[in-house]
């Protein structure tokens, strides 16, 4: 028992070898067993343990290995005569032909919302699978809106179901609601005889197909898929491609694996041997592997990659265990276009004191992000840091513009410098909910949503402020004063709930939309001496405001206050 619990630990760590004592004391009295089990169908893994824990699949981990052990197993399979459409057709679906054209493959599109369109949709499937499509007979009457949060096994998510199998027959059956649930290309455990028992039977007598491994027992882990019959921890998954640990890249379901003088570091290779960075899916375009052009040399020491570029600049990217990018220093990067380090989600610390532009989803995915220095940043595109929710302080003084959903939903800023900035799009840090201090002095227009549903921010200078979209600052719960001397036009819902706000200068506006100033129950006194006209509900529910409007041509017919 303890030469096997200690091989356990070395290659899997000491919560696997803890949770193997606690589970299999029995197994462990049998010299090799245990080990030979792990060893096949679970490549190292020294956080397998952890993860098995933490995802509550204990029992049906125990279950798991136990079915190598009692080989002695029930069939669960059901013979019958009847045929897989037929079988279906008793389980509420309608089995169309197997596609065997882009065109057949196609005229399930209409089943999928945007956002969840199956990749099948967008490659050329047919040269890797065979394709058939199931649709429940009353698809329908099953609105994707009545499921508020979805789940994969829910009635909306299994209403049109995708089976296929790959050249190597391996079935994956593939969920309506596509990535928005965990695992959707594993729906009924990629098990036929879970939609109906037979089905899986009946596509052999019918079509010649058969999951390769099927008679495994049952078993899913999130982060983990199931190739060549062994589960490997990935790091992404991305056009139905999974870059794993340990140099793997899984595609069909089928392994592989990269020579030594290449590293995998999230879905980049980086070649040692030929001095070069790239993609295996060319579908990616992340310009990250754009700003690493003209190398001359690639080194790898410590958890640091070093690339030296032909003109003796350097670029070092630090990797984690799991060969993730989790820091970045490139001191002569000057511009970076779309998409950059898209997939990441590990990066912690990027320093880029040269860049002046970025393009649009700079760092969209991100999460760990806690150190981000940009001094001489000027530009970005949309979706710049989007959903980052570690980031808690953030300076960039030169940054005149940005466009849409700037920030949005960072759940952990609370400084922010845009000393320079003059113009923002829309969402600019809409749903931030916790930001305390915010410095905007140039600041002349913004788009729709502007600090939306901040429930912190007690002071903001907008002294310059000419222009702003819809629901500005709406939702906010403690800014007391505000100073928006220039602004001369608001659109609608303009600082709507706004229970707070006490005093408000607003000596230039001229124009306002609908809802101004809604539900706001502190201003007593407000004086628009120049505005001109307004839209309905005007200071709607403000019974106690008193209101000076000087203008003579206002245009009162539309006032519904």
């Amino acid at each position: 028992m303890e030469k096997d619990l200690k091989w356990i630990k070395k290659h899997y760590g000491e919560e696997m070898a803890h949770l193997c004592r606690s589970l299999f004391p029995k197994v462990l009295e049998n010299e090799w067993v245990l080990p030979k089990i792990l060893y096949d169908h679970f490549p190292n893994n020294r956080s397998l343990g952890s993860d098995i824990v933490n995802q509550n699949r204990v029992r049906e981990f125990q279950d798991y290995i136990s079915s190598f052990i009692n080989v002695e197993t029930k069939n669960r399979y059901i013979d019958s005569n009847l045929t897989a459409k037929e079988l279906l057709d008793k389980a509420g679906y309608i089995l169309y032909p197997e596609c065997k054209s882009e065109k057949d493959i196609q005229f399930f599109r209409k089943y999928y919302k945007k956002g969840e369109l199956l990749c099948t949709f967008w490659t050329d499937r047919l040269k890797d699978a065979r394709v058939w499509f199931a649709v429940k007979k009353d698809v329908d009457k099953i609105k994707r809106e009545d499921f508020k949060e979805p789940k994969r096994q829910d009635e909306y998510g299994t209403s049109v179901i995708s089976i296929q199998f790959s050249k190597y027959n391996y079935l994956s059956i593939k969920n309506r609601y596509n990535h928005t649930v965990n695992n959707p290309d594993n729906t009924f455990n990629s098990d036929l005889d879970n939609i109906i028992p037979g089905l899986a039977d009946a596509f052999e007598r019918d079509y010649g197909v058969r999951d390769a491994v099927q008679n495994r027992a049952l078993f899913e882990l999130i982060g983990y898929v199931l190739a060549d019959g062994k589960y490997y921890k990935y790091n992404h998954e991305i056009n139905e491609i999974y870059y794993c640990d340990d140099n793997v890249i899984i595609q069909n379901y089928r392994v592989k694996k990269l020579p030594q003088h290449k590293m995998l570091v999230d879905y980049f290779v980086f070649d040692f041997k030929n001095n070069t960075v790239q993609l295996i899916d060319n579908r990616i375009k992340d310009s990250f592997i754009n700003c690493l052009d003209k190398i001359k040399k690639i080194t790898h020491e410590n958890g640091i990659i070093d690339i030296e570029r032909e003109n003796g600049t350097h670029v070092k990217i630090g990797i984690n265990q799991n060969r993730e990018i989790v820091s970045l220093q490139d001191c002569s990067l000057k511009k970076c276009k779309n998409d950059f380090l898209l997939y990441n989600k590990a990066i912690e610390k990027v320093d880029l004191p040269k860049l002046k532009n970025c393009g649009n989803s700079f760092l969209l995915n991100n999460l760990k992000l806690t150190t981000l220095s940009l001094p001489d940043l000027e530009t970005c595109g949309s979706y710049f840091m989007h959903s980052n929710a570690n980031l808690s302080e953030l300076n960039l003084p030169k940054l005149t513009s940005c466009v849409h959903d700037f920030l949005f939903n960072n759940k952990n800023l609370k400084i922010l410098n845009l000393e320079n900035l003059k113009d923002c799009g829309n969402n600019f840090l809409s749903e931030n909910r916790i930001i305390q201090e915010v410095n905007l002095p140039q600041l002349k227009s913004c788009g729709n949503f502007f600090l939306d549903w901040n429930k912190s921010l007690k002071a903001l200078n907008l002294s310059n402020l000419k222009r702003c979209g819809r629901r500005f600052l709406s939702e906010n719960e403690t800014i007391q004063e505000l100073n928006l001397d220039n602004l001369t036009s608001c659109a609608d819902a303009f600082l709507t709930r706004n229970q707070a706000l006490k005093t408000l200068s607003l000596p230039n506006l001229r124009t306002c939309g609908h809802r101004f100033l809604c539900y706001n129950k502190s201003i007593r006194n407000l004086n628009l001496p120049l505005l001109e006209s307004y839209g309905e509900r005007f200071l709607w529910t403000n019974y106690s405001i008193k209101v000076s409007l000087a203008k003579l041509r206002l245009k009162k017919q539309n006032n519904k206050r």
